[in-house]
């Protein structure tokens, strides 16, 4: 108090006046021009400007002072505006004058929460003085747009005032807070795709896994999302009709990795991101419905939706979408198992016409094989250049080069593509490459290896096991072919501990044979797991012989014509008699699972379901996991098995073809080798016991 004992009155800092008398001006602008009064309540019944006015002995005359005072520094600005144009000294006094409002239009603009109605008229305000520095400096410029934004030498001004680059928007603490120091590949698609005016709407990136392609393409489409929010009107702003929906999509290879993988990128940017985020959640709560961030889909201010699909869904998700973001392309699949990455490529690539330049496309995934169509076919047309030869363009490329007349240029094919391609540890600086093949067995497998995380597929035809010998030396003593000369099964064939078996079933190319497989998971009691009991030391020592899988038995079927002038036929209910002789002995197939290829299998699934036996479809030709898993466990020593002839034979003259599929010579076959292969996976993914003692097996 001072003596007087008054409370004491203070000048407020000059950038809190200018804060004052933008609001107060505003609202007189807003018709409230002759009632201070009116204006100065408001000011003070609100928290965050009421330190404007509560050291003020009368609010209502400070009100009317700072109109007065705003209006006679715009007149005194439009006498120096005219004076500027006549080409007087005081163009500099001016420019400086606008400076100044810029700096308080910009303050107040930062202050004011995500969605406030205040920001659009604000955001003009900038735009509007920006546009008069713009001029008084030389520079030519257009007329005003209509959502707030200008044109300079020919490029559109949007956001001006707050408006950051994908950069800063992935590592500032105000947004998504990340740390890319070390990553290379996330750092190129945001400062080269995502920069402004680079001149690309499509991303072709193929990298290995683990190189952060989930976390690009969150920070992409919420990039694009705080770039829509930032204009007054988006929908008016693209010519769209108000209030209509503008997307951003996620597409995933399967609801699983839709649910789990590809849209928990997207909410953990919400959930964990900085204070742009907070508060546009805190917006949402309190603005829209509840169920806004559902589980594939999030609805957010100005009738902006962030959404998820998946490539095996029945329809696909349309609309009309700024941008698209496709992740593991190359290993899209319809809901049977058939390739379909062009098509959803092409009808979600469609979605975004709407957006001309502005829309953008993000191909981010690993390559499944030379020939899949992220790898072999985008990501070429991305490198592609005029002076290729012609068996390396694109098809509509190489049409137009043999056209009489084409010149050829080293410039490129398809200039708004932009390609990526990088080995995990060169994308992610973080993982080594002595790292991930210790991590991730690289010598069970360096062929999966080089695909999976070097992003490299196998180029051309070639052996699938690295060292085929090991079938010849690996087969284990133990274990006997159970079937005599005329096919009678041994007395001593019974189960050697109770865990769950799995059977699988592959027909031969020709028809006219069958492979049939059994297999387990080992568990304790079992004379392969990895602790057994010694009766001399009485307690529990390392096994020599232990193993993960054990396989039980393998048989070849072959058919027997019907009649001497007859084309051999597969008996299939001969077949199923195997599995049910098996489960009468003791083997726990009811409790594990009979898997078939896909051909003339329905029948005797069904048949099998009513006997209670479970049973489904499983092709090994659609991908290389069944395969794959038999040969780490081949390559790591883990598969206790009789070396049937057949499946010695079988497995040694196996060829990986285009890096994509398992397959025999010309000539040969592969139907047990299958069937091991797809009673292997089984076991080795869900075997174990049927009732669990002392924890998971």
């Amino acid at each position: 108090m001072s003596e007087n004992g008054k409370k004491p009155r203070f000048a407020l800092p000059a950038h809190l006046l200018t804060w004052r008398r933008d609001l107060c001006w505003e609202m007189a602008e807003r018709g409230y021009r002759n009632r201070p009064q009116v204006i100065a309540d408001a000011i003070l019944n609100n928290p965050r400007t009421r330190h404007l006015l509560e050291a003020s002995k009368h609010p209502a005359q400070a009100c009317a002072d700072d109109i007065k005072a705003y209006d006679h520094a715009e007149h005194e600005s439009a006498q120096e505006f005219v004076e500027v144009q006549l080409g007087l000294p005081a163009r500099a006094t001016f420019i400086r004058g606008l400076y100044r409002s810029l700096y308080a239009y910009r303050r107040e603009y930062e202050a004011l929460p995500i969605g406030h109605p205040m920001r659009p008229p604000v955001q003009d305000r900038i735009v509007a003085t920006l546009k008069l520095i713009a001029e008084n400096s030389g520079v030519t410029t257009g007329p005003l747009l209509p959502p707030g934004g200008a044109v300079i030498e020919g490029e559109v001004m949007r956001r001006p005032s707050m408006k950051v680059d994908a950069m800063t928007f992935a590592t500032s603490e105000d947004f998504c807070n990340l740390n890319l120091d070390d990553k290379p590949m996330e750092r190129a698609g945001l400062e080269e795709f995502m920069r402004a005016g680079a001149g690309y709407n499509e991303l072709i990136d193929i990298c290995g896994m683990r190189s952060g392609k989930g976390t690009l393409g969150s920070i992409i489409v919420w990039f694009i999302v705080y770039s829509l929010l930032e204009l007054a009107d988006p929908q008016r702003y693209y010519g769209l009709a108000p209030g209509q929906t503008i997307g951003t999509v996620n597409m995933a290879m399967s609801e699983a990795q839709a649910k789990n993988n590809v849209f928990k990128h997207c909410l953990d940017r919400i959930n964990f991101g900085g204070r742009w985020f907070q508060e546009l959640s805190q917006f949402n709560d309190d603005h829209l419905s509840r169920s806004w961030q559902g589980s594939l889909r999030m609805e957010l201010p100005k009738n902006i939706v962030m959404q998820c699909g998946h490539s095996s869904a029945k329809t696909m998700v349309g609309g009309t979408n700024i941008a698209v973001v496709f992740d593991e392309l190359c290993k899209f699949k319809t809901s049977e198992g058939k390739d379909n990455a062009p098509d959803v490529y092409a009808q979600m690539k469609a979605t975004t016409a709407s957006f001309g330049e502005d829309g953008r496309i993000a191909v981010l995934s690993s390559p499944e094989w030379t020939g899949d169509y992220g790898y072999g076919t985008l990501l070429k047309m991305a490198r592609e250049t005029d002076d290729m030869p012609l068996e390396d363009r694109c098809d509509s490329c190489r049409a137009l080069a043999e056209q009489p007349g084409y010149v050829v240029s080293k410039r490129k094919s398809h200039p708004r593509m932009m390609a990526l391609h990088m080995p995990t540890w060169e994308a992610n600086l973080a993982l080594s490459y002595d790292q991930l093949f210790e991590m991730h067995h690289g010598a069970a497998n360096p062929r999966a290896y080089n695909r999976d995380f070097g992003a490299q597929p196998s180029e051309s035809k070639e052996g699938y096991y690295p060292n085929p010998a090991r079938w010849d030396e690996q087969g284990d003593p133990d274990l006997k072919y159970p079937y005599d000369e005329v096919g009678r099964l041994a007395e001593w064939f019974k189960p050697c501990c109770d865990s769950r078996r799995y059977v699988h079933v592959d027909l031969a190319v020709t028809r006219d044979a069958c492979g049939i497989a059994m297999s387990h998971r080992t568990v304790p009691g079992c004379p392969w797991f990895e602790k057994v009991y010694d009766e001399t030391e009485k307690k529990l020592v390392d096994n020599p012989k232990a193993r993960r899988i054990v396989n039980d038995v393998c048989v070849q079927i072959r058919a027997e014509p019907p009649s001497p002038n007859s084309a051999p036929e597969i008996d299939f209910d001969g077949v199923r008699d195997y599995i049910r002789e098996w489960q009468k002995r003791g083997y726990n197939i009811k409790a594990g699972l009979v898997s078939y290829d896909g051909w003339q299998s329905v029948d005797s699934r069904q048949i099998l379901r009513k006997e209670g036996f479970k049973s489904k479809e499983f092709s090994l030709d659609r991908d290389l996991k069944g395969h794959d898993t038999l040969q780490e466990l081949i390559n790591t020593n883990q598969l206790a098995y009789y070396p049937h002839p057949v499946v010695v034979r079988e497995a040694k003259a196996l060829e990986i073809k285009a890096g994509r599929k398992a397959d025999h010579p010309e000539g040969g076959s592969k139907d047990v080798i299958d069937a091991l292969a797809g009673s292997v996976y089984h076991a080795y993914r869900f075997g174990g016991r049927t009732v669990f003692i002392g924890g998971d097996q």
